[in-house]
């Protein structure tokens, strides 16, 4: 994610490699220069086993995303991952944190906004991008997913 932020950040025509190992104070900069900020939606959380996947999360605690955003301009939700967004979903509700398995699914295959909510009485996009790891689905290169990402990060189409 970082490399598709940085060509973004730096309107480089091409993306870097290996932009996961900038200090923090450098990736901090680049999302200042693109009006961006990050939180996770789980705040506290187990895992079955040791592993990346999310299926093995066991989430104790939601993030707070309402009282983070209340008094902001944020207009936007932008997520990376499927499972985030269901998880944000899920803690919209203040129901408490379950398995991804139990979450409802997402139907909609494609990118873009995938729905609204309303917090704090303004309406809030959640915005799916495509998963910044490798392992997307097929045909989605690099420059395919720097592009759906500039699109809502800069607002330019």
């Amino acid at each position: 994610m970082w490399d598709l932020l940085k060509s973004i950040q730096k309107n480089m025509e091409y993306v870097p490699k290996n932009s996961y190992k900038l200090p923090t104070n450098e990736k901090k900069e680049i999302l200042a220069k693109l009006n961006l900020s990050m939180t996770d939606i789980i705040l506290e959380y187990e895992r079955k086993q040791i592993s990346t996947d999310d299926s093995d999360i066991i989430p104790k605690k939601y993030n707070n995303i309402e009282n983070i955003i209340k008094d902001t301009s944020i207009e936007n939700l932008l997520f990376v991952y499927k499972s985030a967004l269901q998880w944000f979903l899920h803690s919209f509700k203040q129901k408490q944190p379950i398995e991804l398995k139990k979450l409802p699914k997402i139907k909609n295959k494609e990118y873009g906004i995938i729905c609204s909510v309303l917090l704090n009485e303004k309406t809030i996009n959640c915005i799916l991008l495509p998963n910044p790891l490798s392992r997307g689905k097929k045909g989605e290169t690099l420059e395919f997913k720097k592009e759906a990402y500039k699109k809502w990060i800069t607002k330019q189409s």
